[in-house]
C-alpha cells in the first residue's frame, strides 16, 4: 500500500534527522522518544512543542532538526515504532534489533558517541 511506503520513508527521514541531533541517547531511542512526544501531542500542540524542545535541547543543529520535525508532525504521526525499527535496521543500527532497545541503549551509547564525533 502506498501509505505504508510513505510512512517508511517518513520513518527513515525521521531517523536520519534525529541522527544529526547531538543527543546523549542512541539515535533509535531518541527517534522513538520524538515519535511518542508527537503522538502524545496529537490534541495539544503546546505540550508537544515543550516535550520536543526538552528532547532536542539547545544548539543550532538541534533547533534546526526540531523545526523540521515539527513541520512534518502530521506525517510523523503515521509512523509506527515498527516502521522506525525497520528504518534504523536498514541504516545498520544494531541497537534497534536488540530484544530490548532500552536495555541495550546504555551499553551501546558509548560506541554511538564515538561514531558520532
Amino acid at each position: 500500500a502506498p501509505s505504508k511506503s510513505s510512512s517508511n520513508a517518513t520513518a527513515t527521514w525521521l531517523y536520519e534527522t534525529c541522527s544529526r541531533v547531538p543527543s546523549p541517547l542512541p539515535t533509535f531511542q531518541f527517534s522513538l522518544e520524538v515519535l511518542s512526544a508527537i503522538s502524545a501531542g496529537l490534541h495539544d500542540e503546546s505540550k508537544m512543542q515543550s516535550s520536543l524542545f526538552e528532547l532536542f535541547g539547545e544548539g543550532e543543529q538541534s533547533i534546526e532538526a526540531l523545526f523540521e520535525v515539527m513541520g512534518r508532525a502530521v506525517e510523523i504521526r503515521s509512523v509506527t515504532d515498527e516502521d522506525l525499527k525497520n528504518a534504523a535496521e536498514s541504516k545498520g543500527d544494531v541497537t534497534a534489533s536488540a530484544p530490548s532497545a532500552a536495555a541495550s541503549a546504555n551499553a551501546s551509547s558509548q560506541n554511538h558517541d564515538r561514531l558520532n564525533q
